[in-house]
């Protein structure tokens, strides 16, 4: 089993008051009424509020990296985790 990832709030993250750039595939999250967006190049998901744009969660997904993407991205930084896909729960209620 991998570790799971690691879920910050922006009042932990230096500098939390500077824009973020090169937010990439994001998502709406209905369940939420918040964005997904990871940020290019980085193995880092944000929870972004849609009316005000600021970010109310950072999830850094580096623990789910295997040792093979670490070693090949020191040669090639383009590979990089991309895309972001919610799945409905799938847990029922049952009387």
């Amino acid at each position: 089993l991998q570790p799971p990832p690691t879920t910050t709030t922006p009042d932990n993250v230096p500098q939390q008051s500077r824009p973020v750039t090169l937010l990439n595939e994001l998502e709406y999250d209905h369940g939420t009424n918040t964005i997904l967006a990871n940020i290019w190049f980085q193995s880092i998901i944000l929870r972004l509020d849609p009316g005000t744009g600021h970010v109310l969660e950072i999830y850094d997904l580096t623990a789910l990296e295997t040792p093979s993407i670490k070693e090949q991205r020191k040669t090639n930084s383009d590979i990089v985790m991309n895309g972001i896909a919610l799945v409905k729960s799938t847990i029922t209620n049952s009387s």
